[in-house]
């Protein structure tokens, strides 16, 4: 599965790097940028994307252009599936895409589906 990382144009974008087996190296090829990703020592790349993934297929005259982040260093069997895609946008595009996001570890009481608990049993139980 593809993954994609959405970023606003024109704003400083901070990637905090770690690995948990082997040295891997992030990748940013269409910003000549990569970074290795080092076992037990997290370390730090900072990116400002200037041009929209609208604007650079305008640009490029390419329909299918996409920024691709990968992984740069030969690192193992999984290695071939180390890529994502970011996607450059403006803030209200941004704006938009977050609002519509659904957090992936909602808590259960937050949910409308959870069940109602009985706080009158809850707090006689406690007595």
């Amino acid at each position: 599965m593809e993954q994609t990382m959405y970023c606003v144009v024109n704003k400083p974008v901070k990637l905090i790097i770690g690995s948990r087996d082997v040295i891997h190296d992030v990748g940013l090829s269409h910003f000549r940028m990569k970074m290795d990703a080092v076992p037990g020592t997290p370390t730090t790349m900072w990116f400002k994307p200037v041009v929209t993934t609208a604007k650079m297929k305008e640009l490029t005259k390419n329909p299918n252009f996409v920024y691709e982040i990968s992984c740069d260093q030969m690192c193992g069997n999984g290695h071939y599936s180390m890529r994502g895609v970011i996607e450059v946008v403006e803030q209200a595009e941004y704006d938009a895409w977050i609002a519509k996001q659904k957090p992936k570890y909602a808590s259960v009481f937050a949910s409308a589906e959870a069940p109602k608990a009985d706080t009158t049993k809850a707090i006689a139980a406690v007595k």
